[in-house]
């Protein structure tokens, strides 16, 4: 008894996920319809297409409604959830949106990808307790020349890196929903960063100097090791100010 309930989950989950009834017509009485399934297929998918049009609002936006819903049926039947929770399902739309090559005229349709999905990752991140300018003075006295690797930037933040410098077009996305008229955009890179202040996720594209910090944050470096390479890229820099920005703004925490 318990190997059939284990063979027919196995078959409705396979069903679920796939569209093909195949053995499940097995667990039919006679004279019912194995089509009668549907129901819960189309309710699963549903369910899981709408957590994308949730998770995903600009390239949303940016499709419209029925675009959006057929390449998602493409793409929850090649990456089905596989957790018990669909917060934060997804994670693959951007490469996915790439690979399928859609939209000549939106080239910069998966780099919108990765800004929703950097945004919503960012807004769900861990809390941390961002230094202040006198927490900064005691962990570097406290720990000498190591100090600066016992900083790092807060949990609730995260750097993007377009191919197109989209972050304004994304930011009118995300706070209308739509766009007065088609935006094109020339191909020059653009890095922005996303951080969580209280319950509000900030973005701000980054000019080169900033961003070679940045990037090497992102790369594993120190925050020392970071600002040597801007230093070193761009002698003029006010590193002093910089700093004095990131507390500002709350982004530095004690790892």
């Amino acid at each position: 008894m318990q190997s059939a309930l284990s063979d027919f989950t196995t078959e409705f989950v396979r069903f679920i996920e796939t569209g093909r009834i195949g053995k499940l017509r097995d667990y039919c009485e006679p004279g019912v319809d194995a089509e009668l399934f549907n129901i819960y297929r189309n309710g699963y998918l549903r369910s899981v297409i709408d957590c994308l049009v949730s998770n995903y609002p600009t390239v949303y936006a940016l499709l419209g409604d029925e675009t959006f819903r057929h390449l998602s049926r493409q793409f929850v039947s090649d990456f089905p959830p596989t957790a018990g929770s669909l917060v934060g399902y997804g994670g693959e739309f951007a490469m996915f949106l790439d690979n399928i090559g859609i939209g000549a005229e939106l080239p910069y349709l998966s780099d919108m990808a990765r800004m929703d999905r950097a945004w919503l990752e960012v807004y769900f991140a861990a809390d941390s307790e961002p230094l202040t300018p006198a927490g900064v003075t005691a962990l570097i006295n406290e720990s000498g020349e190591s100090g600066s690797q016992d900083i790092r930037l807060i949990p609730a933040s995260a750097i993007v890196f377009s191919n197109y410098p989209m972050s304004d077009v994304w930011q009118q996305l995300k706070d209308n929903g739509h766009l007065d008229k088609m935006v094109k955009l020339d191909r020059k890179p653009e890095q922005t960063l996303l951080w969580r202040a209280g319950p509000v996720v900030q973005i701000r594209a980054l000019p080169a100097t900033e961003g070679v910090f940045f990037s090497g944050m992102h790369d594993g470096l120190s925050i020392e090791e970071a600002a040597g390479n801007v230093i070193q890229e761009y002698p003029d820099f006010d590193i002093g100010s910089f700093f004095s920005s990131l507390i500002a703004a709350g982004l530095l925490s004690k790892r």
